[in-house]
């Protein structure tokens, strides 16, 4: 079962009062997978995805995102190319025909990382969530959660 659980967050702590939280009983399908270290950048991302309609799984470590990709039902892999296991988790994605969307802060590095994987999207941070969706949904690119 996977839902959302909305959780009142002190203003102080964060810089909105309101923060979602995600809880699954397994892996479920679902439009984008982040895979981020850093939990500002992956929870904001994966926010406003969710006010955008979108089904989201966000976990903090390649490890942690490989059961969802093994599992199937991932459309769109985010994942920054610079964290521990993410060549592996990537090459396991793009095996199971998910789409890949590289982030990393720095562009050489990003480049070399999407080398490593042709035909990745590369989207140096920061970005917006409008800039994600289309950079997968691009002409040329199956719609978007049409799979």
């Amino acid at each position: 079962m996977q839902g959302s659980l909305l959780k009142e967050v002190p203003p102080r702590h964060f810089s909105c009062a309101l923060h979602f939280f995600s809880f699954s009983a397994g892996p479920m399908p679902c439009d984008f997978l982040i895979v981020d270290a850093d939990r500002n950048f992956r929870e904001a991302l994966a926010i406003a995805l969710r006010l955008d309609g979108f089904e989201v799984e966000a976990v903090g470590s390649a490890e942690a995102a490989r059961p969802a990709v093994d599992a199937g039902g991932v459309f769109c892999c985010v994942a920054d190319a610079h964290q521990a296991g993410a060549d592996e988790l990537l090459s396991a994605a793009s095996r199971a025909g998910v789409r890949l969307v590289l982030t990393g802060p720095y562009a050489d590095l990003l480049a070399f990382a999407g080398r490593r994987h042709p035909g990745a999207v590369l989207l140096p941070k920061p970005f917006a969530a409008a800039e994600l969706v289309c950079s997968v949904s691009a002409p040329g690119r199956v719609a978007l959660g049409a799979r």
